[in-house]
C-alpha cells in the first residue's frame, strides 16, 4: 500500500524574524512569546495540509502521514546570551501549551525543535536521611537509605533501555562515553539481552556525590525534543553535547540521553536526531552489528551537515538554510541542510508554502502505515531527580 507524506518543515531562526527581541525577555515571557509566534505556523500549515488533501484525495489504499518539523534550540531562555535554560517550572508551562497545540492538530506529528531546561538534582539531598532517622536509624543507615532511594530515582531514565534490551532491540541503545562530568557518573552494566550479544553500558548520576555529610545538589540541563500526536506526548533527549552549557552563568551539568530517538507511528518505523546526534552518527551507529534502519529519518538542529541514511524518506529542519557559508577569515562551506531527501522512487506530487514553513508532499510506494498508534521512547518525568 503507497504512503502519502506532507512534510511541514521550517527553515532558518523562526524566532527571530519579527521585530521584537526575543532573548530581551526572560522566563516566562519568553517562553510565552515564542509559543504566540509558533502556534499560527502550525496551525496554518495544517489547515493548508487538510485544504490540499480535499482537494487531492489519496486513494482508498493510500495512507497519509503529516509532520511538522522545526529547528533545534527554538525554545531556549535566552539562546544568544548566557542564560539559555529554562526553569523546570516553565517547561512544564511549554509542554501543556504544546500538548493544546497538539490537540488542534490531532492527526500531524509535530516535533517543535526542542526545549532547553534545567532541573535541580535532588534538592534537598539530606531529606531521606532526616526522615530515616527520625524513624530511629543510625546516621549511617539513614546515609544508606538516602543512597539507595537516589539509585531508584535515577534508574527509571534507564528502564526503557534496559527494556528494549531485553526485548532484543539493541539499536535502542546509545552511550559511547561518560563524558561530561564523569566523576559525577556511574556506570550501570546491561546484561545481554540476545544469545551472541555483547554486555552494555549506561551511565547515571553518581548517588555518591550527590549525598552524604557535604552534599553536592547540582543543576542538570537537557536539550530536549517532544513528540507530540494528538494527546500522546514522546520525549528524547539529545545525547551529543556541543558546547551545550559552555559560557552559562550557573553551573549546569549537562545530562546527554541514554536512549535513541526511535518510535512508531502507524506502523513505520522513525529515527530523530538532534543536531550533533546525526554528526556523531547516533542512527547510523555502525558498532551495532543489530541496527535497523529506520523508514522515515528525522533531523531538528542548528546546523548540522547531512551525512548519511539510509531510511527511504529523510526530513531536515535547520536554521541554516542550504547553500554556501562564507565564515569571518574568507572560507566557504556548502551547507549540506536541504529540508527533503528521499531514496529512489519517491516523487514529490507537490510543494507549497505556509506561513514560516514549506509542505512538501511525497508519494512514497514501498512503505505503508495503518492507524495512528505512536509508540517508544521514554517519557521523563520530574520527580525522578529529587529524593
Amino acid at each position: 500500500m503507497p504512503l502519502r507524506i506532507y512534510s511541514a518543515i521550517v527553515t532558518g531562526n523562526l524566532a527571530y524574524r519579527g521585530p521584537e527581541d526575543v532573548d530581551a525577555l526572560d522566563g516566562l515571557d519568553n517562553a510565552r512569546k515564542r509559543m504566540e509566534i509558533l502556534e499560527p505556523v502550525v496551525k496554518e500549515a495544517y489547515s493548508k495540509i487538510k485544504d490540499h488533501e480535499a482537494k487531492h484525495p489519496p486513494s482508498s489504499t493510500m495512507g497519509v502521514q503529516r509532520i511538522f518539523l522545526a529547528p533545534e534550540y527554538y525554545f531556549s531562555r535566552q539562546r544568544y546570551k548566557d542564560a539559555r535554560f529554562f526553569s523546570e517550572p516553565v517547561r512544564g508551562w511549554i509542554l501543556t501549551r504544546l500538548k493544546a497545540l497538539s490537540r488542534a492538530c490531532p492527526d500531524m506529528l509535530i516535533i517543535p525543535g526542542t526545549v532547553l531546561w534545567a532541573s535541580q538534582a535532588l534538592t534537598r539531598p539530606t531529606f531521606v536521611q532526616e526522615a530515616a532517622e527520625k524513624r530511629g536509624l543510625s546516621k549511617k543507615d539513614a546515609f544508606k537509605e538516602a543512597v539507595l532511594v537516589a539509585e531508584l530515582k535515577n534508574k527509571p531514565r534507564m528502564n526503557a533501555m534496559i527494556n528494549s534490551l531485553s526485548a532484543g532491540k539493541e539499536d535502542w541503545q546509545y552511550s559511547k562515553s561518560a563524558t561530561p562530568a564523569k566523576n559525577l557518573l556511574v556506570p550501570y552494566a546491561i546484561p545481554p539481552s540476545v544469545k551472541g550479544s555483547k554486555p552494555t553500558q549506561a551511565f547515571a548520576l553518581n548517588p555518591l556525590r550527590l549525598l552524604g555529610p557535604k552534599p553536592m545538589p547540582i543543576n542538570v540541563a537537557f536539550n530536549t525534543a517532544y513528540v507530540l500526536l494528538g494527546s500522546k506526548v514522546l520525549e528524547y533527549h539529545k545525547t551529543g553535547n556541543y558546547q551545550e552549557v559552555k559560557g552559562e552563568v550557573r553551573p549546569l551539568v549537562y545530562f546527554s540521553g541514554g536512549v535513541k530517538g526511535i518510535f512508531t507511528l502507524g506502523g513505520l518505523r522513525y529515527g530523530l536526531e538532534i543536531c550533533m546526534d546525526h554528526a556523531t552518527g547516533v542512527l547510523a551507529d555502525p558498532s551495532n552489528p543489530n541496527r535497523k534502519p529506520v523508514d522515515i529519518h528525522l533531523i531538528v538542529s542548528s546546523f548540522v551537515d547531512f551525512k548519511n541514511s539510509d531510511a527511504t524518506v529523510i526530513l531536515h529542519s535547520s536554521t541554516q538554510k542550504p547553500g554556501l557559508i562564507t565564515y569571518k577569515d574568507g572560507s566557504t562551506h556548502d551547507a549540506r541542510t536541504t529540508p527533503v531527501l528521499a531514496q529512489s522512487g519517491v516523487t514529490k506530487a507537490d510543494e507549497f508554502k505556509s506561513k514560516e514553513s514549506t509542505v512538501t508532499v511525497l508519494n512514497v510506494p514501498n512503505l505503508s502505515s495503518s492507524g495512528t498508534l505512536l509508540e517508544g521512547i521514554t517519557l521523563h518525568e520530574p520527580d525522578q531527580w529529587t529524593a
